[in-house]
């Protein structure tokens, strides 16, 4: 096996660690937001107007949707390289 195959190799190892990182990050934003999300919606009910808690449904769907547009869309079985 020549150079080539390992270039491949080590291309497609980086992407997959890549992969993996953006995986293990977003498990972790999401176990988070699962642990807070009872507090704040307490907070916007307790101090704020019950509406609140509708405008901030809006901005974290809008934060996703940037979020999602500057990553790209989902890569799930396509072919690496």
């Amino acid at each position: 096996m020549g150079p080539a195959t390992q270039t491949s190799l080590l291309s497609t190892t980086i992407t997959m660690l890549g992969a993996l990182l953006g995986v293990g990050i977003s498990q972790g934003a999401g176990k988070l937001v699962n642990v807070a999300m009872p507090f704040a919606v307490t907070w916007l009910l307790a101090n704020l107007q019950p509406s609140a808690i509708y405008f901030a449904i809006v901005g974290i769907a809008v934060v996703a949707a940037i979020v999602v547009i500057a990553v790209g869309p989902e890569t799930r079985a396509k072919r690496l390289g």
